[in-house]
């Protein structure tokens, strides 16, 4: 059993970070979740990077630092190949806890590890949580991701930890079928924020420019969009000098919907 007092720096949820180690430790004998070789300091690890990674995007992009002013705007969260739910469960923990009515999507497309996420969801009693067992690119035959935006201006959270989507795939399937139906009379409908989990040493390069395509001038031949602006890319650090600082690479878009 991993206490409590192990996950103290995450504040309000240390008790839910120790309660998803147990599952990790537990169903990793069966299921290789996580790397066998020192397997406790590996979750421990993760979760930690997990935690202080969605605090600073949290209070640096989403408006959910000590303020209460924007906890009711709509928010729909993305993970793209959940695995063992790093950075998933810790996320929608942190945005379920600051932000009123967060929806969230992990997407795994190996049924064992959905089958966990699932579990590990249903234990900790999450609401608004939903694990798909398929891949990004094919959603739309499994009914989602949907972003009814009738009411409010969303904001699109999109996660990878380990995937190395491009910019121009994920916002084909946002456009194609999360944004459906949309009311284009407004303006700035939705902000939109992809977030990748790099090395802390990372520096924001041409090459990782074109090859994640991040930004318009970089987006794949075939593929233009009237509907998204750019917002700005760039690379946020957690606030760590230790083992567990990781470097977020985001991206920004804006879905404004004037081609509709």
């Amino acid at each position: 059993m991993v206490s409590d007092s192990r996950y103290s720096e995450c504040g309000g949820l240390a008790s839910c970070c120790a309660a998803y180690a147990d599952e990790v430790l537990r169903w990793n004998q069966h299921m290789n979740l996580v790397s066998r070789r020192d397997t406790e300091q590996t979750v421990n690890s993760l979760i930690y990077q997990s935690f202080f990674t969605i605090e600073m995007i949290g209070t640096r992009f989403l408006g959910l630092g000590g303020e209460q002013k924007h906890r009711d705007r709509p928010r729909y969260y993305f993970d793209l190949g959940s695995g063992a739910g790093f950075p998933g469960i810790v996320w929608h923990a942190w945005l379920e806890r600051k932000s009123d009515g967060v929806r969230t999507q992990l997407i795994e497309p190996r049924v064992k590890r959905a089958w966990f996420l699932e579990r590990v969801a249903g234990l900790l009693g999450f609401s608004g949580l939903e694990v798909s067992c398929s891949r990004w690119e094919q959603l739309a035959e499994h009914g989602g991701p949907r972003v009814p935006v009738e009411y409010g201006s969303p904001q699109i959270l999109v996660s990878m930890k380990a995937l190395r989507m491009t910019d121009t795939q994920i916002l084909q399937q946002l456009e194609g079928d999360s944004l459906k139906g949309v009311n284009s009379r407004k303006k700035d409908v939705a902000d939109v924020l992809i977030c990748r989990f790099f090395p802390a040493e990372t520096v924001l390069s041409d090459q990782i420019h074109a090859t994640l395509e991040l930004g318009r001038e970089h987006w794949s031949e075939g593929y233009s969009s009237d509907d998204f602006v750019d917002a700005g890319v760039g690379v946020a650090r957690s606030a760590r000098t230790d083992a567990h600082q990781v470097s977020i690479l985001f991206s920004r878009y804006r879905w404004i919907g004037r081609a509709r």
